[in-house]
Parts: C-alpha cells; sequence; structure tokens
C-alpha cells in the first residue's frame, strides 16, 4: 500500500489498497492549500472545531462529531443546513472529541487507514490524548499529519519506506508501547540496526534523512516515526 501525503510517499508492503478516512479535528488548523491536497478520495469526518478549517478549504464533511464548544458561530450556522451527518456530543462526558470521533470512525469503516489533521499544536493534554489514542487504535494504518509535522504509526512486524518530496528538518523515532524492540533504521545521519527503544529513555530523536529511500521496521512494540518540516514559506529557494 501507498500512502501519499504533500511532503512525503510512505510504502507499507504489508497492506493492500485501502479506503482511507480523514478527521480534522481542533487543534493547530492544517493549511488550506496542504488540506486541499490530502483531502480528494477520503470519507471525511469533523470533530468539533475541525469543522472551521474544512469550511476554510471548502470542503464538506460526510460527518460531524463532538459538542460544540470550540466551534466558530459560522460553523454552528452551517450545521443548520450541512448534509452532514451530525454527532452531537455532551459536553461533560469521558471522551475527548476526537476520541470519540475515531471511535466511530473505527465502527463506520473498520478496515480503512486513518489520517488525522489539526491534532498538533494547541493544549498538550489533547495532543498527548490524541496521539495515544491513535497509536492504539486496531486500525490497519493511522497517522497524524499536517504541513509542519507528520507521524505515521508502525507496529509490531511491520516495514515502512519513505521517500520525501519535501526534506524534514529532523526524523525522531518514537516508542509508544513500553519497548521497542529489532528497530532498523536506514539511509540517515545515525543508522539503527535491530535496535531496542524503551519510552522511558526516548533518545532515538533529530536524525537527520538522506535523499533516496528511508527503511523503517520493527519486531515487536508500537512505534511513531515522526518528521518535522520547515513551512514551505520559510524555506529558501
Amino acid at each position: 500500500m501507498k500512502i501519499i501525503l504533500p511532503q512525503l510517499t510512505a510504502i507499507l508492503p504489508h497492506l493492500e489498497e485501502l479506503p482511507a478516512a480523514l478527521l480534522v479535528t481542533g487543534g493547530r488548523a492544517p493549511s488550506i492549500d496542504w488540506l486541499q491536497k490530502v483531502a480528494p478520495e477520503k470519507m471525511l469526518f469533523c470533530a468539533d472545531h475541525g469543522l472551521d478549517s474544512c469550511l476554510d478549504a471548502n470542503l464538506e464533511p460526510s460527518f460531524i462529531i463532538g459538542d460544540g464548544d470550540s466551534m466558530s458561530e459560522k460553523a454552528k450556522k452551517y450545521m443548520c443546513t450541512a448534509k452532514a451527518q451530525n454527532l452531537a456530543l455532551p459536553q461533560e462526558k469521558d471522551l475527548t472529541d476526537t476520541q470519540a470521533a475515531l471511535s466511530f470512525i473505527e465502527k463506520k469503516c473498520a478496515k480503512a487507514t486513518i489520517f488525522v489533521t489539526g491534532a498538533f499544536g494547541g493544549r498538550f493534554d489533547h495532543l498527548f490524548s490524541t496521539l495515544f489514542s491513535l497509536a492504539f487504535q486496531k486500525a490497519p494504518f493511522v497517522c497524524a499529519a499536517d504541513e509542519k509535522e507528520v507521524l505515521l504509526f508502525l507496529k509490531s512486524g511491520e516495514k515502512m519506506t519513505l521517500n520525501f518530496s519535501q526534506a524534514p528538518l529532523s526524523l525522531s523515532l518514537l516508542p509508544f508501547s513500553a519497548r521497542c524492540t529489532g528497530v532498523s533504521l536506514q539511509n540517515v545521519r545515525w543508522t539503527l540496526n535491530n535496535a531496542c527503544l524503551e519510552q522511558s529513555y526516548p533518545y532515538a530523536v533529530s536524525n537527520r534523512a538522506y535523499s533516496g529511500d528511508i527503511k523503517v521496521s520493527i519486531d515487536e512494540g508500537i512505534l511513531g516515526l515522526y518528521a518535522f518540516f520547515a513551512p514551505e514559506s520559510s524555506i529558501t529557494p
């Protein structure tokens, strides 16, 4: 299976081509141009304030999920006439709007890959909740991304080949399980070969990717591959 984002292409040989769901949440809004490039051919879901990002990009979601506490007045008016299915949630609840949306997506399209944007920035507690919820999703593949940051998840026995169309400023491996064993990373400044990464001592950060294919694999655990990009406006021609 091939995962395509504006900054990169990822090949996951263990997966066949699958339908995709895009969830837009209420953290830092992705750029309009980036969101418009990513949205086509994906079922579109919004979690609360994520609806504002969709409206700014002239995108119509199929599902709107949340308690409405962070939506703009424009978004609330849109919901009155929208064709999208609205799954209203109470403000006092155990799950965040994003967690509730992920649970709904898992039930609605269990075999779909899940892309989440609007996850980064904003409150750290929400980001923490979102990323760990993503790490333990049952979906075949999940990622969190916008034009500045991309986090791809690999689980036990999986491998991935990455090719960057925009060079990242840094590349990091983040253990989301207590231990990640048999981790290998090739075609970078500091390679790994059958390494063990501990969540209590996450040292494999701020690596530098070389041009060409980057290969990463894991034997056991849940591993996040994180890439940080300079905003396009700051890149010198």
